[in-house]
């Protein structure tokens, strides 16, 4: 049995966070932009 520790968890939420710029929705219809895309945290306002 694998028991992660705090580390692992840790490690695997950092790499989750700058891997999850890479990460692009495709789809074979057009989207729209929402709102809450404006107040992501990502988007650099504050």
């Amino acid at each position: 049995m694998i028991t992660p520790t705090g580390f692992d968890v840790m490690h695997a939420l950092a790499r989750a966070r700058r891997d999850g710029a890479k990460v692009a929705l495709v789809s074979r219809t057009a989207t729209r932009p929402t709102k809450c895309a404006a107040s992501s945290p990502h988007s650099g306002s504050t």
